[in-house]
């Protein structure tokens, strides 16, 4: 199993790459039959994703919702404590961290000192020192580099700190040592929901004391990208069962479904009152689905991609309750309009199927089923059959 880092201009053989990648990560293993595994991530310069302005882009320009944008700027604007990141590989969490980063120093007039500590380097923030350990190099060495960076961090005294992603033990205690000295932390983590990074990183060994402090740990990100769908060749999910095939009806009873049930549950209501009871019919006038033949504008009918994400902003309730382990009281706060307010993953997505801007079937490949079938009955029985 081998790992590699090419960029323009390096070692022996230079390599050209793409206007806008300035370089790429390749991991590759070998296979029975002989051959090796190759798996290539292009690293996509800043300014090529959002132009020379773009320091001043923020998380609603890669699909963050308004509401979750002001999470963001709040968890932001906070002097100390960490933001994890989490998410599978490949998801767009590193480009998220960079344009929330960028912005920073933007918002503080490039007067914080700010250190980013990588392994291996992704790219660069304005303003930040990058303190990178390359790939190339044998993994016993690496970890011996990383360890002393992490080590002499404290005595460069930097303001924020973005530490790659916590890996291990090693990393963790790192990160939160940072957070106790007061500063702003960012950093990912691989898990698969916002108000599962405690968990995870109770799984890693940090103690709870640690975790569980709203002070320390101030916000849970998780995310993952969806495919952007073609506006010139998309279906209408209405005409969808009779153009495309019958299992699209499947689909749009599912997607109405779960509009009905997270419009249902986002009133501010009587909270006394189950949201079953407060169910109306969706407007589903504007949802469309992928043409899987696509058009010259797009391949298969998608174009572009979009983030689709949890922000969980912490607090002493919400924390209490995951550190009890109660989990659907935890999630039922989190989410509540008389909690804080939150949106899962599923219900962002449900959001940009509203509006047009994702196919619902690329949608539930990455999140899930949009509802499941008892919730269909039962929304079914109560709204009638959706024709």
């Amino acid at each position: 199993i081998k790992a590699a880092m090419l960029a323009v201009g390096t070692g022996q053989d230079s390599v050209q790459l793409p206007i806008g990648v300035p370089s790429l990560r390749c991991q590759w293993v070998p296979l029975a039959d002989g051959g090796r595994y190759l798996n290539m991530r292009l690293q996509y310069d800043s300014a090529h994703l959002f132009g020379e302005n773009f320091a001043m882009a923020d998380v609603d320009s890669i699909g963050f919702s308004q509401e979750q944008l002001k999470v963001v700027r709040e968890l932001r604007s906070l002097p100390g404590g960490m933001r994890v990141f989490s998410g599978p590989v490949n998801q767009g969490k590193t480009t998220t961290l960079r344009v929330m980063l960028n912005r920073r120093m933007v918002e503080t007039n490039f007067d914080r000192k700010f250190d980013l500590i990588e392994d291996p380097p992704e790219g660069g923030v304005v303003g930040a020192t990058q303190i990178g350990v390359s790939a190339s190099v044998k993994e016993e060495q690496r970890e011996r580099s990383f360890a002393e960076v992490m080590r002499s961090a404290l005595r460069l005294d930097p303001d924020i700190v973005m530490l790659g992603e916590i890996r291990d033990m090693q990393t963790a205690k790192f990160a939160f040592r940072l957070a106790l000295s007061g500063r702003q932390i960012y950093t990912t983590i691989h898990v698969y929901s916002a108000i599962a990074i405690p968990r995870r990183l109770r799984d890693i060994g940090i103690e709870p004391y640690l975790i569980y402090d709203p002070h320390l740990l101030t916000g849970m990100f998780c995310q993952r990208l969806l495919r952007g769908m073609c506006q010139h060749c998309r279906v209408p999910i209405k005409q969808a069962p009779m153009e495309l095939g019958p299992d699209y009806l499947d689909l749009a009873r599912r997607v109405r479904t779960g509009l009905a049930l997270m419009d249902a549950r986002r009133i501010k209501a009587d909270p006394k009152q189950p949201p079953i009871d407060r169910l109306v019919e969706p407007d589903m006038s504007q949802i469309y689905v992928a043409n899987p033949d696509g058009c010259a504008k797009c391949y298969k009918g998608r174009s572009g991609r979009t983030v689709c994400a949890e922000v969980a902003s912490a607090d002493l309730k919400l924390m209490n309750l995951l550190e009890s382990n109660k989990l659907v009281e935890a999630e039922e706060y989190w989410l509540s309009p008389w909690g804080l307010n939150g949106v899962t993953m599923a219900w962002h997505a449900l959001e940009k199927i509203r509006r047009g801007e994702v196919s619902p079937n690329d949608a539930e490949s990455e999140v899930g089923p949009m509802a499941r079938e008892r919730d269909v009955a039962e929304v079914e029985q109560r709204l009638g059959v959706w024709s």
